[in-house]
């Protein structure tokens, strides 16, 4: 079963323009709507459960969209805002995407 769910992300983005010196860096505070599909994931196949059971296998998101929405002053190329949101998603975000999915629920 799958669902696709929207939720805006606020992602920090760290840059060095050329006039900069190269140890210093900007943050810009990115806002990017981020539309992802939800996949439930059930129990890992297993035969015995000597640890007292199997977690199963975690719930997957996969990034269906991503549009900067406040770029904090700064533009970036549709792919890049995409890379952004996709790693968001598998880290920083999964625990938002989860929390927005059982909301939903």
């Amino acid at each position: 079963m799958s669902q696709h769910h929207t939720i805006t992300a606020e992602i920090p983005y760290s840059f060095r323009t050329s006039w900069m010196p190269e140890d210093e860096r900007e943050v810009a505070n990115l806002k990017i709507e981020v539309v992802f599909k939800h996949t439930v994931k059930g129990a890992a196949p297993t035969i015995c459960h000597v640890s007292g059971g199997d977690p199963g296998y975690p719930d997957e998101f996969e990034l269906v969209r991503a549009e900067l929405i406040d770029g904090d002053g700064i533009g970036l190329a549709p792919d890049h805002v995409h890379d952004l949101a996709t790693d968001w998603l598998d880290d920083k975000g999964y625990d938002q995407a989860l929390a927005v999915v059982r909301s939903a629920s």
